[in-house]
């Protein structure tokens, strides 16, 4: 099933074919409506799917439900939602979480990304798979004790 943005969202995607592969490096999603709040959150997800700038898949498109409409206090004042992942290859079926599925500037993005924003949301749930590049992309003095227990 396929998903859309939104209503009013202003959607952009960088992404860039790699020796045949193709990767998601950043999705930006804007809500213009929000203009005079001026926060940004970045949600680091697992890897990316087929969203787009035209095309929300469901994982992105529960974040800009919970970010943007549910008016809970944790995301007041948001108007930007960055998308970075921990593997930026685009997949959707029989994810290994390989080197390979990375991507060169998967690194620089997820950086780029936290260094703008002022809340950050783990998006890959309590699973213990892939704890070394989860360790990774932890934001500076993220409490990994909380987050390997999954308390919040």
């Amino acid at each position: 099933m396929k998903y859309r943005h939104i209503e009013g969202a202003q959607v952009s995607a960088e992404f860039s074919e790699e020796e045949g592969l193709l990767y998601r490096y950043w999705l930006d999603i804007v809500m213009p409506d929000n203009a005079g709040m001026g926060i940004t959150a970045c949600v680091i997800m697992q890897n990316p799917s087929y969203a787009s700038r035209e095309i929300a898949d469901r994982s992105v498109r529960f974040m800009e439900e919970t970010v943007f409409r549910r008016n809970l206090p944790e995301f007041e004042g948001v108007n930007r939602l960055i998308v970075v992942n921990l593997f930026a290859k685009v997949q959707t079926q029989d994810f290994k979480g390989k080197a390979h599925d990375i991507g060169s500037r998967n690194d620089a993005a997820i950086e780029a990304a936290l260094r703008a924003s002022e809340i950050v949301i783990i998006g890959w749930g309590i699973s213990k798979k892939f704890s070394e590049r989860k360790a990774y992309t932890y934001p500076k003095g993220f409490p990994h004790s909380a987050a390997s227990s999954g308390q919040r």
